[in-house]
């Protein structure tokens, strides 16, 4: 490992907002959390085996559905169709929504930095009549402040695949909304990843494999 980094830290902790347990609760700490996503790959081994990371797919906007009862549009979330025609870039339209989902109050602005993602002509209001016509079923839970929430959700699904992986001793490290593996039980935590989201969360997930 790096000379930086010190592979007895392994103690983790969840973090809540709002000094509320329904809020927030992701785990922090371990020392492979802040190690760049490269160092990981390269440098730590599980049971003697390369590493992979999964990591759930637009995790929060799906989470979303499951609250209401519906199935996400197939592909990725975050490309909205009439933004991406006149330029949007899938950046921008992926900070405005994540933003909206965080606010307390109604936004009147793009989040700072959003702006170069999106063309000059396009205004704010069009970009929000955009994502809530795209994503109507959910538009009610967007503009609402939900995120915090949703995190609670989030982090209540990786503690339960953390536990269940444990079960099947399989060794696992997490790193927010993802996990980290040894390659050799891939579609194991795969699997658990998606049988958890579909049973906490109310809706199909999609978990993405890097492999480095």
């Amino acid at each position: 490992l790096n000379s930086e980094v010190d592979p007895h830290d392994r103690h983790l902790r969840r973090i809540f907002n709002n000094e509320r347990f329904d809020q927030g609760g992701r785990i922090y700490g371990g020392f492979w959390q802040p190690m760049k996503s490269e160092l990981r790959s390269s440098d730590i081994r599980i049971d003697d085996s390369p590493i992979a990371e999964l990591d759930y797919a637009q995790m929060l906007l799906h989470l979303c559905y499951g609250q209401v009862g519906k199935q996400p549009p197939p592909g990725d979330l975050y490309e909205v169709p009439s933004l991406s025609e006149r330029g949007a870039d899938r950046k921008g339209i992926k900070q405005v929504i994540n933003a909206v989902m965080f606010a307390a109050n109604p936004l009147k602005r793009l989040p700072k930095g959003s702006r170069q993602y999106f063309p000059m002509d396009l205004s704010f209001e069009e970009i929000l009549h955009a994502i809530t016509r795209h994503h109507q079923p959910v538009a009610r839970l967007l503009f609402s402040g939900v995120g915090m929430t949703l995190m609670h959700l989030e982090s209540e699904i990786l503690v339960s695949n953390l536990l269940d992986l444990i079960s099947k001793r399989v060794t696992s490290l997490p790193v927010h909304d993802a996990l980290l593996v040894p390659c050799s039980q891939i579609e194991v935590a795969r699997k658990v990843m998606l049988d958890n989201f579909e049973s906490m969360g109310g809706v199909t997930g999609k978990v993405n494999v890097d492999k480095g």
